[in-house]
């Protein structure tokens, strides 16, 4: 079975954009895709890390026999994945295992059988939307920083 990502979608904007833009400049192109990358990807960690952080906190509950419910799956197929051919990052959960992040994350309406028995609902976890929220400053701080520590590294070489 092949692993596809699914997407929680967030939009980043960069704050300080014209700084990066002139300390960037003075690269090659090939050595500015690496010091963007590398800043994309050491903020996609911070998301990442901190979905991980929220997702275990509100899923331990707890039970009768174990005192804690692990989020398992789902946990496990949280990752981050820096794109290749132009910038950005992918912040997700790995399918088949991940697949229903998004109805723990936004939770469901009521929902009913075929033959119209109540089956349930969903109550909205806000794990993700919350890491999006609270760590985006922390995010724009460690993208700055992977950028210009790339760019060290690129110069005294």
């Amino acid at each position: 079975m092949p692993n596809i990502l699914v997407r929680l979608e967030m939009e980043i904007k960069v704050i300080d954009i014209e700084r990066i833009k002139h300390v960037v400049s003075q690269l090659a192109d090939i050595d500015k895709d690496m010091a963007v990358r590398s800043g994309l990807g050491a903020a996609g960690n911070v998301f990442r890390a901190g979905g991980i952080r929220r997702l275990k906190s509100r899923l331990l509950g707890s039970t009768a026999k174990t005192k804690k419910r692990e989020p398992g799956n789902l946990l496990n197929s949280m990752t981050k994945r820096v794109k290749k051919r132009k910038p950005g990052v992918l912040i997700g959960f790995l399918s088949p295992i991940g697949n229903h992040a998004h109805l723990v994350d936004m939770g469901t309406k009521d929902r009913y059988t075929r033959k119209g028995k109540y089956s349930g609902r969903m109550p909205a976890n806000r794990f993700f939307s919350d890491t999006k929220i609270q760590d985006e400053g922390k995010a724009f701080q460690k993208l700055n920083d992977g950028i210009q520590r790339a760019i060290t590294r690129i110069q005294n070489r």
